[in-house]
């Protein structure tokens, strides 16, 4: 399944959006893959900082092992990026829409 990790929606995107140069760009975001590193901890290892988690991000094993804590400002940062991330996408295929059938009609 090509939607399962950031490198696979990367490249789905990219192919889907060949002429978009952006796309990859924004996919590629540090932030993002620190998101998923997050989310696969909290998912997967109950919270708990694993090996993978530290090469990800901390590249520091002296927190393997240890509770992962976040931050009010750090899921801000994550919920941000998210909806840019999220806004710049659905702008593209806005885009892609109106490229191929004209003005996308509204609904009333």
């Amino acid at each position: 399944m090509i939607f399962t990790s950031c490198s696979g929606i990367r490249k789905a995107f990219s192919f889907a959006f060949p002429k978009n140069k952006d796309m990859e760009q924004i996919l590629s975001k540090e932030e993002l893959s620190e998101l998923e590193a997050t989310r696969n901890v909290i998912v997967h290892n109950a919270g708990i900082i694993d090996d993978a988690f530290c090469k990800r991000v901390v590249a520091d094993a002296t927190f393997l092992g240890q509770k992962l804590e976040l931050s009010n400002r750090k899921v801000a940062e994550f919920s941000n990026n998210v909806i840019d991330i999220g806004l710049f996408i659905m702008q593209v295929v806005s885009d892609d829409i109106k490229n191929e059938k004209g003005d996308i009609p509204q609904i009333k």
